[in-house]
């Protein structure tokens, strides 16, 4: 395609991408719903019964300052077959005047919070970003990406990501807080612990997003705080070969942990990022048994878990993370019919070939919304 006269092609990549997003933005409630519409039949096509959107509201990637009333068009509008608990972006968060007994400083109107909803479509945790990526080496580690001096950059001031968590924490909410490199694990962690140092909360499950680079002495760590790690081991399957150039060897086995989280009890959510990562579970299902990427690079083979170990991390372990282990997470008595039908056992198949796994069938709420089972 030729560009318009004076014009040159290019690409834009990286955060944030503001500047390409502005001109569009906001997208109609209309817009939305079909592309919600879209993108939940995607997901039940790759056996999705539940999903959690990581970040309505948020200024950089946001498409509305009304997502929420779209989400619940589309709902009503039967367009919605799978459960979507929505994570708030913490820059929705704004001072509020409540009584001086409650430790209520800064929320969202009405006092809404995690929990919030029902099991279709509700509040999950206030979304909270400390720092940005690897590949675009936004990532925060406590030593630089390889041949640079570069350390990654944090997306706030320390003192004020502390403050946030602080506020979503006193507040009764879960936090998410989306932290990729080491020193972003730090920060994540100091501020969880001051936290509930303030404020005692049993349960909370706050959760690390991504908790990408791990190093050994954090993980006894996090296991004591009780957080949750919400991993897309997706991304190794991709770009594990880049991954491996910009940190080097010795952080390669750090990356989106597996059996060091279980063996200390740590609890991990499989996710995707979509649509930064491939989307279908059963890849990322894959890769933490294999742990190798589309082009054959071994990444931490000694984090690789059993088969079982790597479903219960995108069905139990998920939905314990979403605080929803009652309703669904496992085929069981008393919980919600939500359950996918695949054409081979994946734990009888050659690992090589779990992601080719085919879906038969995704039945919500005892409903099928994609195939036939008849």
């Amino acid at each position: 395609m030729t560009p318009p006269e004076g014009q040159t092609p290019g690409l834009l990549s990286g955060r944030p991408p503001g500047p390409a997003r502005r001109p569009r933005l906001p997208l109609s409630t209309v817009e939305l719903v079909d592309a919600l519409g879209y993108a939940a039949q995607t997901c039940v096509s790759q056996g999705i019964t539940a999903a959690v959107e990581a970040g309505v509201g948020a200024l950089e990637i946001g498409f509305s300052a009304v997502e929420v009333a779209a989400y619940q068009a589309a709902r009503a509008a039967g367009r919605l077959p799978i459960r979507v608990q929505l994570m708030v972006s913490a820059d929705a968060l704004h001072p509020v005047s409540a009584h001086r007994d409650d430790p209520i400083r800064r929320g969202i109107d009405l006092g809404l919070r995690s929990g919030f909803g029902d099991d279709h479509l509700g509040l999950g945790a206030i979304k909270i970003f400390t720092d940005g990526g690897v590949m675009v080496r936004t990532a925060a580690l406590t030593e630089p990406f390889v041949g640079t001096d570069n350390v990654g950059v944090l997306a706030q001031p320390p003192e004020e990501i502390a403050a946030t968590v602080l506020s979503a924490h006193a507040a009764g909410w879960q936090v998410g807080i989306h932290a990729i490199g080491d020193r972003a694990i730090d920060l994540a962690l100091d501020a969880i612990e001051a936290a509930q140092r303030a404020h005692p909360r049993p349960d909370s499950r706050h959760r690390i997003e991504h908790c990408g680079i791990t190093r050994e002495d954090q993980l006894d760590r996090i296991a004591a705080l009780g957080v949750i790690a919400s991993i897309q081991p997706c991304f190794l399957v991709d770009n594990g070969e880049d991954y491996a150039t910009v940190l080097g060897p010795e952080r390669m086995h750090w990356q989106y942990r597996g059996r060091s989280f279980v063996d200390r009890g740590i609890g991990i959510a499989g996710g995707s990022d979509r649509p930064l990562g491939a989307g279908s579970p059963l890849v990322g299902v894959q890769f933490m048994v294999e742990r190798t990427s589309l082009r054959g690079t071994v990444t931490g083979p000694r984090e690789a878990l059993t088969v079982e170990e790597a479903l219960a991390s995108y069905t139990s372990g998920a939905a314990y993370a979403a605080h929803r282990e009652r309703d669904f997470g496992s085929v069981t008595a008393g919980k919600h019919a939500d359950f996918t039908v695949l054409s081979d056992d994946p734990r009888r198949v050659d690992p090589g070939r779990i992601a080719k796994i085919e879906v038969v069938g995704t039945v919500v709420g005892g409903n099928v919304v994609y195939g036939s089972l008849g």
